[in-house]
């Protein structure tokens, strides 16, 4: 819809209908939209009223205003607090500061309300007022949030670290999942040094390259469990084959 004033088609009958009861007040739609937002406990919606277009665009958030994270938070910091209080206090560590009429978005309750729930933090010393209507969280909880936001970052690197390596050995250990034969076996001891094709024959007791041996070479580079050292040219006469870092591991086992 585009942004500006809109006319009213029939301005008589929509009056008509709202003496009646048969059509709502303007602004209802938004409040029913508040209403149900909250009660699936999601980040009040946001509104940006722009009078010069006149338009306004409403933001919906799908985050959820109590995660697990600060429920973590919150029992790190000994708070059992009812749910509609955790809320609050949530919404204030997400933006670090809370004013009365967010606090009414998040409960949907009166402004007085509101400010009893505000004068019970600050006793707590878990908000301290810089307005009659603005609170910020106290210096000592910023403290512990800040820290406890650096543990969890530290603790999901450490994490993310931990499984890649995870990643990484399960798939060295996929590359010996099917089994290799004993010329394959005996090519990857030989050459944890590089090797000349002519250098493995020999200490294979081959006399020449059989259909064995160059299918050995074939499935070993294929695998990445070796290596030319001179891949750009695979038939030098300097060529050599070298067991790569993977495998080189599991020579141990040979």
């Amino acid at each position: 819809m585009e942004p500006g004033e809109k006319d009213t088609r029939n301005p008589l009958l929509v009056t008509t209908f709202r003496r009646i009861g048969f059509s709502e007040n303007a602004g209802w739609g938004l409040r029913d939209v508040f209403k149900n937002w909250r009660e699936l406990g999601k980040i009040p919606p946001e509104i940006n009223n722009n009078k010069a277009r006149k338009s306004f665009e409403l933001i919906l958030y799908h985050e959820q205003l109590l995660s697990n994270k600060q429920r973590q938070f919150q029992k790190k910091l000994g708070l059992n607090l009812p749910i509609h209080q955790a809320e609050v206090f949530a919404f204030a560590c997400k933006n670090k500061k809370v004013s009365i009429y967010d606090i009414r978005n998040i409960l949907g309750k009166s402004l007085q309300d509101c400010h009893q729930l505000t004068e019970m933090f600050v006793a707590q010393s878990l908000f301290q007022k810089i307005h009659p209507n603005f609170f910020e969280l106290s210096l000592e909880i910023l403290e512990q949030l800040k820290l406890f936001i650096y543990n969890e970052a530290h603790d999901e690197a450490h994490d993310e670290a931990h499984d890649e390596a995870h990643d990484e050995k399960e798939a060295n250990d996929n590359l010996f999942q099917e089994e290799l034969s004993e010329t394959e076996l005996q090519i990857l001891e030989l050459c944890t040094a590089p090797k000349k094709t002519s250098e493995l024959l020999d200490l294979l007791g081959y006399s020449s390259r059989t259909g064995n041996f160059k299918g050995a070479i074939r499935n070993l580079l294929n695998r990445g469990l070796i290596k030319m050292t001179i891949p750009e040219s695979p038939r030098s006469k300097n060529q050599r084959y070298k067991t790569s870092n993977k495998a080189l591991k599991y020579t141990v086992m040979l």
